[in-house]
C-alpha cells in the first residue's frame, strides 16, 4: 500500500481532524512546491486559496461525521503564490475501531482541462 501512495501520480495528502498536514506523497511536492520538511506538521491553508471558507468548514463536519465529501474543484496555491484550479476528493480515514482519526484528500491539476 505504501508503494502505491508513493508512487501515485495524484498528490494524495493525510489531515488532522483540524486540518495540519500528517503525511503526502511525492506528487504533491510537485504539485504545490513544498517541500515535505516545510508542510508537514503545518496547518491545510498554507495549500489552498479557499481554506477557512463556509464551505471548507461544512466539508469537515462531514468528514467528522464519518461521510466522504467526494469530487469537487477547488483552487489550490503553489508556494511562490501561482494559483490553479484542482480536483479534489476527502475522505475519512479512520482507525481499527472505525472512529474517525483524519482525513484523506487526493488532488490533481486541473487548470488546463477546462
Amino acid at each position: 500500500m505504501a508503494s502505491i501512495v508513493e508512487n501515485a501520480d495524484d498528490a494524495i495528502i493525510g489531515k488532522t481532524l483540524d486540518g495540519i498536514t500528517a503525511s503526502w506523497n511525492p506528487a504533491v511536492e510537485e504539485l504545490f512546491g513544498y517541500s515535505n520538511q516545510d508542510i508537514i506538521d503545518e496547518s491545510s491553508s498554507l495549500l489552498n486559496i479557499e481554506s477557512g471558507s463556509d464551505e471548507t468548514k461544512a466539508f469537515l463536519t462531514k468528514i467528522r461525521a464519518g461521510q466522504p465529501v467526494g469530487h469537487l474543484e477547488t483552487k489550490g496555491v503553489r508556494k511562490d503564490g501561482t494559483p490553479f484550479k484542482t480536483s479534489v476528493t476527502i475522505s475519512p480515514i479512520r482507525d481499527a475501531d472505525g472512529a474517525v482519526i483524519g482525513a484523506s484528500v487526493i488532488a490533481r491539476e486541473v487548470t488546463g482541462e477546462k
